[in-house]
């Protein structure tokens, strides 16, 4: 459903507290103030200074023709020079029209039209007498509101004796249908934000009515005190309550938005009203009923900036008016917003519609079908409470997300609104970072949770027999003196005798080192690109391009500690689920989706190991899980087989340490995959682990029939 709000510009920009500085009002249209007009570009005031040479006191050319007077006047207004089209009218003009009238009305009709061209053309010419001429032309008005307004219209120009052509002005000089009386109205046409849902069809960005809060001036007699109670009872600060009033617009009897009651905030409704010239009104505003377990996925809608109205003036927004800030919010702006439309008329004083000059028809905004699940959302957020992190699942045959989440977030309810300007500058200067998707725009080291990769190009390559034993002892080692006093380490010393299946079930650093130096660094970066290292992943939101160095391989021991997933590899969280897909999906690493009307045949972006290998690095997962000793083995669900594996990687100067956990399930036939980072903590079994393994367990148990 689309609302429509038919209401004049004029009315907008007073009632709804945004007009812009420089504005006021007279005679029921927006004004600049003089201030503003007069402040003319060099061109302009150059313009001006060649029509004083030509028309001044001082030195008229009594022998002008016509034309060169209509063609000054009309190249000026293109100009927007208002001062030297005025200079132009002739006295009796002058007399009834002044100056001031004449240049706010020029300006307060372009500027809120938006005007930003004006193309003139003189036509015909007709002399009614020796003295008077009247010269037909046509105008075409450049607008971002309406687009091209045509005008055909008549300048009369006038002479008395020697002096030179001079324009007979009135309104209708603007446009014909302008007589006197008559004013300009722009009326919008704005459709209602489209909705943002889940599979199941559960809100995620929507509707609801609203208690706001506002003042009505002139029904107290001491604002200070006022503003104190109102302050109190809502806990605002009073500068915020101060500066709301004091807009240019306010004045006695209008009621000015103050605050939306949060819902909790509504049983302070009686003392509100207790306060005089306090009064309550319904909204509807944009809400998020999923709260902070949404936060970075919806995003939030926010006031226009400056900076985004003028990037944006082609699209008709205005001063005040909400778009997307963050999240899907913003990427989708133009879907979930559609066009706003705009009319332009003339009325009489009263109102009463004249004629149509021009319009752009709305286009209804789109509601969108996201392909998450929000129950998981919200037990994924549950589960990473307390923790700073992230997560994404998601179905590694489609490649559809189910649940995408960051922590620690906020309420884009907040944004409702507008925020407070202390409480946005806490979100900014919080060191925790709460505006930061780290599921999408985090890079971190992978880890263990990497040694997956290593295997499969080693198998791939034919450089790793998967069931071959490699006899390791002790807990460091270094193929050679030249590596000098760095070593690599490993975790479990008692197991001596390692394959593939065991080194993955044991973790074991030594042994994907050896695997990595074996690979070589040409081999090992060469499948980077396959696995979608150094390259933008296709989705919707912007991510993070994830990395196997910085600007080489530069290193035997470089390439060592890559191989387990330090060094200098750096992944997204989405980037390490798509990873794990392809050993649930056969060797295909599918391409994301977020919304569930795109996904009707499962998109492939990336094939990089064959069925095969995909299959080997699959049943070693199952091991890390599974197996006897795993050093994954906190992972078990109950009646399930699933795959997965820790790690735990460092970062110099981080507290803690960067703790992975990715796992997948059923075994048998892969339907989700769950990748868990946690910053900051201790291992990735004790910290992300559990995490990983709550939603995947959410997942098989509630969130699916089980056969």
């Amino acid at each position: 459903m689309t609302l429509r709000y038919r209401m004049p510009c004029c009315y907008l920009m007073e009632n709804m507290a945004l007009k812009p500085d420089g504005f006021q009002q007279q005679g029921g249209e927006m004004m600049l103030n003089k201030r503003v007009v007069r402040t003319l570009s060099l061109v302009t005031r150059l313009s001006l200074f060649l029509l004083i040479v030509l028309f001044g006191a001082s030195g008229c050319r009594s022998d002008t023709a016509p034309e060169e007077t209509a063609e000054a006047f009309l190249r000026a207004w293109a100009e927007g020079n208002y001062e030297a089209m005025y200079d132009l009218l002739d006295a009796a003009s002058q007399e009834r029209y002044a100056r001031e009238y004449f240049i706010d009305r020029y300006t307060n009709i372009s500027s809120g039209i938006g005007l930003r061209a004006l193309k003139t053309e003189l036509n015909e010419k007709r002399a009614v007498d020796k003295n008077t001429v009247q010269l037909a032309f046509t105008a075409e008005m450049d607008t971002y509101t309406v687009g091209a307004v045509p005008i055909a219209n008549t300048i009369t120009l006038t002479r008395q004796g020697g002096e030179p052509w001079r324009l007979a002005w009135a309104p209708t000089l603007i446009f014909p249908e302008l007589t006197e009386g008559r004013r300009v109205e722009l009326v919008r046409d704005e459709p209602r934000r489209g909705t943002i849902s889940d599979r199941h069809g559960r809100i995620i960005a929507g509707y609801r009515a609203f208690k706001e809060a506002g003042a009505v001036p002139g029904r107290y007699s001491d604002e200070g005190q006022f503003v104190r109670d109102v302050a109190a009872v809502l806990a605002m600060d009073s500068q915020a309550i101060e500066e709301k009033l004091r807009q240019p617009w306010v004045k006695e009897g209008l009621f000015v938005p103050l605050a939306i009651l949060a819902p909790e905030q509504e049983e302070l409704i009686p003392q509100l009203l207790e306060i005089p010239g306090v009064m309550i009104n319904d909204v509807e505003r944009r809400y998020y009923p999923a709260g902070e377990a949404v936060a970075h996925l919806a995003g939030y809608i926010g006031e226009i900036s400056a900076e985004e109205l003028e990037e944006n003036r082609e699209l008709g927004y205005y001063p005040g008016y909400r778009v997307g800030k963050s999240g899907l919010e913003a990427v989708l702006n133009p879907i979930l917003g559609g066009a706003i439309g705009y009319s332009l008329n003339i009325v009489e004083a009263d109102g009463t519609p004249v004629s149509i000059l021009a319009c752009r028809d709305a286009q209804p905004a789109e509601d969108v079908v996201l392909t998450i699940d929000l129950e998981l959302q919200q037990a994924a957020a549950e589960a990473l409470q307390g923790k700073t992190g992230a997560l994404v699942a998601l179905d590694p045959a489609t490649g559809e997300i189910l649940a995408l989440v960051s922590n620690p977030g906020y309420d884009p309810n907040w944004f409702i609104a507008g925020l407070e300007p202390g409480r946005w500058q806490q979100l900014l200067e919080n060191p925790a970072k709460p505006l930061q998707n780290r599921a999408l725009h985090g890079l971190y080291p992978p880890g263990s949770v990497f040694k997956p990769y290593t295997a499969a190009v080693a198998l791939e390559e034919k450089k790793l027999d998967p069931e071959e034993y490699r006899h390791i002892e002790g807990k460091s080692w270094q193929p050679d003196p030249s590596w000098g006093g760095y070593r690599v380490e490993r975790t479990y010393t008692d197991r001596t005798d390692l394959n593939l299946f065991e080194a993955m079930r044991a973790s074991d650093n030594i042994y994907f080192a050896q695997v990595g130096l074996t690979l070589g660094a040409e081999l090992f970066v060469k499948y980077g690109a396959p696995f979608g290292f150094g390259e933008t992943i296709p989705f919707p939101m912007p991510v993070a391009v994830s990395r196997l160095f910085r600007e080489a391989m530069s290193s035997e021991i470089q390439l060592a500690d890559s191989s387990y997933g330090q060094g200098e590899v750096q992944v997204s969280p989405l980037h390490m689920a798509l990873i794990y897909a392809v050993f649930a999906s056969g060797g295909v690493m599918p391409e994301p989706q977020l919304f569930l009307d795109s996904v009707s045949e499962p998109a492939v972006w990336k094939k990089p190991v064959s069925n095969s290998t995909a299959a080997t690095v699959h049943r070693a997962l199952v091991e890390a899980v599974e197996g006897e000793r795993a050093a994954a083995g906190g992972g078990k669900i109950e009646g399930y087989t699933v795959a997965g594996k820790t790690g735990t990687a460092q970062i110099e100067g981080l507290e803690g340490n960067i703790c992975w956990y990715v796992t997948y399930g059923p075994a048998k036939e892969p339907e989700l995959v769950v990748a868990v980072v946690v910053e900051g903590g201790s291992w990735g079994g004790v910290d992300a682990l559990p995490v990983g393994r709550a939603v995947l367990e959410k997942y098989l148990k509630e969130d699916r029939d089980v056969n």
